[in-house]
């Protein structure tokens, strides 16, 4: 028998919602995803095919961010309850 989360996800996937729903959830999540010190410093601010998209506040943050991006997926994919992230974009903000 099919999971429901994988059916859920296909539902989500063919009505067009699924990407504002999991930037959402990521976004309401942020401060366990990124953690206290980095989450006032970061924002994600857009999901598309795959993609979460983050802005840093600066060059350090946006390293700080790319070396922890892995642990970042895995706490994003936690949150939006979905494997849906696959790959952290960073944008310094400005």
């Amino acid at each position: 028998m099919e999971e429901i989360k994988n059916i859920v996800e296909r539902l989500i996937k063919k009505t067009g919602i699924s990407q504002e729903m999991i930037i959402e959830q990521i976004h309401d999540g942020w401060s366990r995803i990124a953690g206290g010190r980095l989450c006032s410093k970061t924002e994600p601010f857009k999901f598309n095919e795959g993609k979460l998209f983050i802005y840093a506040d600066n060059s350090t943050v946006k390293s700080e961010l790319g070396y922890i991006s892995r642990e970042i997926i895995k706490k994003a994919n936690e949150a939006a309850g979905t494997d849906a992230v696959k790959e952290v974009v960073i944008r310094i903000k400005g």
